[in-house]
Order: structure tokens, then C-alpha cells, then sequence
């Protein structure tokens, strides 16, 4: 069997150059704002017919600039023409995400809070199951870029680790030591999150758990080591449990700005 779709427009998303800060396009931008200000049925058609036919390959030169002009939208009007279009032009989600996830490496926080603000439509968050990061798979499987899983850990840190480790791991042993490492961690949460565990028990409940956040933060794969700041950085109660002055002078520079971070909201 040959590579899917989505593993198609990953691999053409690595060979292609990636700004994480497009530049607007003068033509798509106007076209844009003619659907909006569309005064007709048959006008906004025909605007809509316009951006279809100059979006490239697989949306590639649109998605980028509706993400642009939804982060200059100036009302609610403005904000919501993005959805307006990606679904009256039936982008697919895998178009989209091919087009946004370069932009994940841009180092304005609030370039990427838009982006999770987007991407999350694709990701279907549930309390019962986590986010599904399915459509990530075909840019999990090569070497992650640093904001793809900066943006994963933060949407949700146990889902990104599940997905990283099928995607990344195959050999048994490390596979079967990650899979208890992230089943024990998720757990915690998971008593944190419907108290069952007390903010104030903390340290001694994640003490049987030390083991495996040694695993993590210890594991010789970059993103592995994440999940252990992460877990850090959104629990400084574990910060004890986790060694981060180590991991704040990672060799990897997202594991120590995770580190970093978390020895901050520590103090």
C-alpha cells in the first residue's frame, strides 16, 4: 500500500521552504474582503470562485491567508469569514493543517495562541477521550518540529505523548517502558482532575509515580523529556519529583524553555 493522502502533504510540507510568518498576499487578502463585503449572492459567489481558483496545491497559498486575516479581524463579522470560507470552499482538514502547522514555529505567543485557537476545531477535544491528534501522524513520524509539539504538550500533554510515542517508537522495550510511563502519568491527572488526589497530597501521591517520570525525564528522545517539564510546568507541586535544573540545560531548546518555564511557576 502506498502513503496516504495526509502523508503525502507532510512530506511536500518538509520539502517546501515554511515562513512562520507569511507576508500577506496583496490578491488574496482583497479577495477576501470582497466576500465579506460581498453586497450580493452572485458577487460573493464569484469571490469565492476567485480564491478557489488562486488557493494552490492543496489550499497551500489560501489557509495561510485566511489565518491572517482572521488574526487581523477587528469584530465578530471579520473573526468568523475564516470558517465562512474554509467550508464554503470545502477545504479539506488535512489542507488545513498542512498549511497551519508550519506556522506553529513562529516564536510570538500570540501568533500561536490563534493557531491553537484554529487547529483545536480539528483536534475535537473531549473530557472523556482527550484531543484526537490523528491529523498530526504524517508529521509525528519524521523528526517533530519543535512547535508542533510544543503546541501538542500544551493542548493536551497526554494525548501528545500517546501520539508522539506510536508514532516515533516501534522497538517492544521502549515502547512498553514509554506506554507505562505515559498510563501512570495520565492516571495522576486523571485523579488530580476528579479529586481524587488532594492539590495538597500531591507530591506524596506522584512519589509512587517517580519512577516513571524518571523514564521520561531521563529518556534519551527529546520530546519524551518534554512531557516530564511539561508535567512540571502545569503541576509545580511535582517540580521535587522532576529534575529540571538538569533539563533547564537540556541539549534540546524546547525541553529547556519547558524547564525553565516550570522552575518560574515554581517559585
Amino acid at each position: 500500500m502506498g502513503p496516504t493522502i495526509p502523508a503525502l502533504l507532510a512530506s511536500l510540507a518538509l520539502l517546501v521552504p515554511q515562513d512562520a510568518s507569511p507576508r500577506p498576499d496583496p490578491a488574496l487578502q482583497t479577495g477576501l474582503r470582497r466576500v465579506l463585503d460581498a453586497a450580493s449572492e452572485a458577487e460573493q459567489r464569484a469571490a469565492l470562485d476567485s480564491l478557489r481558483a488562486n488557493a494552490g496545491p492543496a489550499h497551500a497559498r489560501l489557509v495561510p491567508q485566511v489565518f491572517l486575516f482572521l488574526e487581523g479581524s477587528r469584530d465578530t463579522r471579520e473573526a468568523m469569514l475564516a470558517g465562512f470560507v474554509l467550508a464554503e470552499l470545502a477545504v479539506p482538514p488535512a489542507d488545513a493543517v498542512a498549511a497551519l502547522v508550519p506556522l506553529l514555529e513562529s516564536e510570538d505567543p500570540v501568533r500561536r495562541a490563534g493557531l491553537a485557537r484554529v487547529l483545536t476545531e480539528y483536534e475535537e477535544p473531549s473530557l472523556d477521550r482527550g484531543s484526537d491528534f490523528s491529523l498530526y501522524r504524517p508529521y509525528l513520524e519524521a523528526e517533530p518540529a519543535p512547535g508542533l509539539v510544543r503546541h501538542l504538550y500544551e493542548a493536551d500533554p497526554d494525548a501528545a505523548l500517546l501520539a508522539l510515542i506510536r508514532a516515533q517508537v516501534q522497538e517492544t522495550a521502549e515502547l512498553r517502558a514509554l506506554l507505562w510511563a505515559w498510563h501512570e502519568l495520565a492516571d495522576l491527572r486523571w485523579k488530580l482532575l476528579y479529586g481524587f488526589v488532594e492539590r495538597g497530597a500531591l507530591p506524596a501521591a506522584a512519589s509512587a509515580h517517580a519512577a516513571s517520570l524518571e523514564t521520561l525525564a531521563r529518556h534519551p528522545r527529546w520530546w519524551a523529556r518534554c512531557a516530564a517539564a511539561q508535567l512540571a510546568r502545569e503541576e509545580p507541586a511535582l517540580r521535587t519529583l522532576v529534575p529540571l535544573e538538569a533539563l533547564a540545560e537540556d541539549v534540546h531548546p524546547l525541553v529547556r524553555a519547558l524547564a525553565r518555564a516550570a522552575a518560574e511557576t515554581g517559585r
